[in-house]
């Protein structure tokens, strides 16, 4: 039995209406759905969904084991935890976790300096969709190192790298498209301009979206979210594929198709906070505190040669 799948599912039933909107929100089929619900009730002998109730909802004894199993899945991130210090490979493997995209021309460069000053570590590089993930993942020690947005939380140790930014994509069939230029300058009537437009969003669990969203609601704008998908490159070309507007980070330019026509209008960076930073666990041993220092040695090296 899947624990950690059953408990997402469950936990999601309780901000779901149908059967339907739990599939698209984990990204797996109704039918699997379904499936999964079905053998837990016919192995724990109980009904755990009402599925004739719209909404659908937990009964009360969903509502046990969805709380029994996070009680389950907590104790198990503390026994990680604890095992972690013990580990019998601690020293010859760290995990590297990248967050939103690949950049060749910024990654390669560390990862060929690590390579030459740890020559007998394997260093297994992750790339993960939202550092709404890293948080858990460094807390239950299944990375070492998180290199993305800043993690200001007690039992992290954070160091400020350099600040990202943001860019409006805007497709050729939106009223405030330009033709035969690509860049748009930033202005407040642009912004206004894109109240009620429809938008290629990321998904829900997307801290970068959050801080679109909150960005558009404290200038009283209103985006119809038409699509939500979970990659920024996706957004992105979706977007210049006419299928509405999109808020992505400038460093998904390169990956984007040149033959499309599309507009860009860089926000500016004092208007959000995008610190990307190196973030560890305090609890790191000393391994993984100097394959931290190092990357951030070299990222800003390189930096300030820019």
């Amino acid at each position: 039995m899947n624990y950690q799948l059953l408990y997402q599912i469950l936990s999601t039933i309780n901000q779901s209406r149908t059967i339907s909107q739990v599939a698209n929100q984990l990204y797996l089929s109704q039918p699997y759905i379904s499936q999964v619900i079905s053998k837990s009730e016919k192995k724990y002998q109980v009904k755990l969904v009402n599925r004739s109730s719209l909404p659908i909802e937990l009964t009360k004894a969903g509502k046990q084991l969805l709380e029994d199993l996070e009680k389950l899945i907590n104790d198990q991130v503390i026994l990680q935890q604890n095992l972690s210090p013990y580990r019998l490979d601690s020293n010859n493997n760290i995990r590297i976790a990248l967050t939103p995209i690949w950049i060749s021309n910024l990654v390669s460069p560390v990862l060929k300096e690590l390579q030459q000053e740890f020559p007998k570590t394997n260093f297994e590089i992750r790339q993960i969709f939202t550092s709404n993930e890293s948080k858990k993942m460094l807390e239950t020690r299944s990375i070492d190192i998180f290199w993305g947005s800043m993690l200001h939380i007690d039992h992290f140790l954070s160091r400020p790298l350099y600040r990202l930014q943001a860019c409006i994509i805007i497709p050729n069939n939106h009223p405030l498209y330009k033709s035969r230029v690509l860049e748009l300058p930033f202005s407040q009537n642009i912004v206004t301009a894109l109240n009620h437009s429809k938008m290629i969003s990321l998904t829900k669990n997307s801290a970068f979206q959050s801080i679109i969203d909150h960005y558009f609601e404290d200038e009283k704008i209103s985006l119809d979210k038409t699509m939500e998908v979970n990659s920024y490159i996706g957004a992105a070309s979706l977007a210049i594929q006419g299928l509405g507007i999109s808020i992505v980070f400038t460093d998904v330019l390169p990956y984007l198709d040149k033959t499309q026509e599309f507009n860009i209008v860089k926000i500016p960076k004092s208007a959000l906070n995008l610190d990307v930073g190196i973030s560890i666990h305090k609890d790191s041993s000393e391994k993984v505190k100097k394959v931290a220092e190092r990357i951030y040695s070299i990222i800003t090296r390189n930096q300030d040669k820019k």
